[in-house]
């Protein structure tokens, strides 16, 4: 769900779940903010999607609902405020040291929640 990067081919897969939409289309920066130039395709069951080669990481987008009802990705992991328009984030960070969790016990010490005898 959302805007999501792919690197092969580079292109940017957008999904969204409008259940009661006649048609659904993407507009952005990619596109000029054009809200006909990428359409979503409906899957059944009220998603609809599509990919874009054009949309990159940093570009802005909103979501056309039945041509004319602009509405912001609720699933867009990076916004420019609550009202505003969606951001393509890359999600594919490249970690350089793995996570290692703390042992149990050493997760959260706090002296209020110690239990005293």
């Amino acid at each position: 769900m959302g805007a999501r990067i792919h690197a092969s081919p580079p292109a940017t897969s957008f999904r969204v779940w409008a259940p009661f939409a006649e048609s659904v289309a993407v507009a952005g920066s990619f596109n000029n903010w054009s809200a006909t130039a990428d359409p979503l395709a409906s899957e059944g069951g009220g998603y609809w999607s599509c990919e874009v080669g054009t949309a990159r990481a940093g570009d802005e987008y909103r979501f056309i609902i039945n041509g004319s009802h602009s509405r912001i990705d609720p699933r867009a992991l990076s916004v420019t405020n609550s009202v505003g328009n969606g951001v393509i984030v890359d999600d594919d960070y490249d970690w350089q040291h793995p996570f290692q969790a703390p042992p149990w016990n050493e997760m959260a010490r706090s002296p209020t929640l110690q239990r005293t005898t």
